[in-house]
């Protein structure tokens, strides 16, 4: 049997044991270091996020405050052209209708200008076909025609609103 000095071997396993001590300790940095790394990446991730989604929600509220206040401005729109279409036999009496003959090229005029084609397009009637409507009608439909004027006018102030605060934002 071969004889076994013990203290020998412990006296010359000291610097392997403190080899593999440091080459431990260094592995648990080195791998704790990579996951605060890690960490501080996957935090800036997220934030970014954070900082989109509360952009995201900004907008939404801004748009949200322009949907609200066109709608409720076309509302307004809409209640006062039909308080004016219902006041017109007030003001277009049936004398002012019987004095006052609207002659069929006015209609086809106004009908061109209304759906946005040349006078002579198909889809005017032409003059002979086209019965003469009262005045009071005309003043009807000339009311209802801005009304609408007026409320798109709205919706288009408000659309651009909604951009223009899109764009205060982004700057």
């Amino acid at each position: 049997m071969i004889p076994i000095n013990l203290k020998s071997i412990w006296d010359n396993a000291w610097p392997f044991l403190a080899a593999a001590l440091v080459l431990f300790l260094a592995y648990r940095v080195s791998t704790h270091l990579k996951s605060h790394y890690q960490l501080q990446a996957d935090l800036k991730t997220e934030q970014a996020q954070v900082d989109t989604l509360q952009t995201r929600l900004a907008q939404t509220n801004a748009a949200s405050a322009y949907v609200v206040e066109a709608a409720e401005r076309a509302a307004e729109i809409r209640e006062v052209t039909r308080t004016i279409i219902k006041e017109v036999p007030v003001y277009v009496t049936p004398e002012a209708d019987a004095a006052c003959t609207v002659p069929p090229g006015f209609v086809r005029v106004h009908d061109a200008a209304a759906i946005g084609v040349p006078v002579d397009h198909p889809a005017v009637a032409p003059d002979a076909t086209a019965a003469a409507p009262a005045l009071s009608a005309v003043a009807g439909t000339v009311a209802a025609n801005y009304g609408t004027c007026n409320e798109l006018r709205q919706q288009l102030i408000g659309l651009q609103g909604y951009i223009s605060s899109f764009q205060e934002k982004q700057k």
